[in-house]
């Protein structure tokens, strides 16, 4: 007699034999399917079409973030250096973030009050959570999507100060185009999720024919 059968197996020693006898059971009765090959073959269709489209999207999202990186630590260095927040933003220099593309600078004190902004809403600078100033105090940099307002949202890069002054520097710029892009994108791989599916039903069909 085999010990290693399961059929040899004592039941009363193993409380999970039945739950494994039924799952082999229903393996078994699956594999025999001749629908097995197409279901696996979208299975992995969907995992890579999945996968390509996560990635694509992280790419547009991120590319989202310059210029403003760029923008944010110039302008950290240069107040680091010692110079003023209206040196770096103009006074007179205004962006409606809801409605423009443009990069815009906002100047924080080391409290997180506003310095100087060129991104306006609704007539008066936006005013960031206060939990990001909470994370910066124990971090340099961040880049997060900001929503200011219902509808509007931002791609800002956080830095912190160093050197001769102390505060923080945010740089942003409208997603608007971008989740357009994204939007583009997402039709793009469900087409091409779709017509996968479709040729791979149409040419499991036409080899069930060929081999009858």
């Amino acid at each position: 007699m085999n010990i290693y059968d399961p059929k040899n197996a004592v039941r009363g020693s193993d409380p999970l034999f039945k739950y494994r006898q039924a799952a082999n059971f229903w393996l078994h009765k699956f594999m025999k399917k001749q629908a097995v090959i197409p279901a696996v073959a979208l299975v992995l269709v969907t995992i890579v079409l999945g996968f390509a489209y996560l990635a694509d999207q992280q790419i547009l999202r991120l590319g989202a973030n310059d210029p403003q990186i760029q923008l944010a630590r110039d302008a950290a260095a240069a107040l680091g250096r010692g110079a003023s927040a209206p040196a770096i933003v103009a006074s007179g220099a205004q962006i409606d973030v809801a409605e423009s593309l443009s990069p815009f600078i906002m100047i924080f004190s080391d409290k997180g009050s506003i310095l100087q902004s060129s991104g306006m809403l609704n007539g008066k600078p936006p005013v960031p959570p206060r939990g990001i100033f909470n994370y910066m105090q124990t971090h340099d940099e961040d880049t997060v999507t900001w929503q200011p307002a219902h509808g509007v949202r931002i791609a800002a890069v956080f830095i912190k100060v160093k050197g001769r002054a102390s505060g923080y520097v945010l740089a942003g710029r409208s997603l608007t185009e971008v989740e357009k892009r994204e939007d583009i994108l997402l039709w793009q791989f469900f087409i091409a999720w779709i017509l996968s599916v479709a040729a791979t039903i149409a040419g499991y069909a036409v080899y069930g024919k060929l081999r009858e």
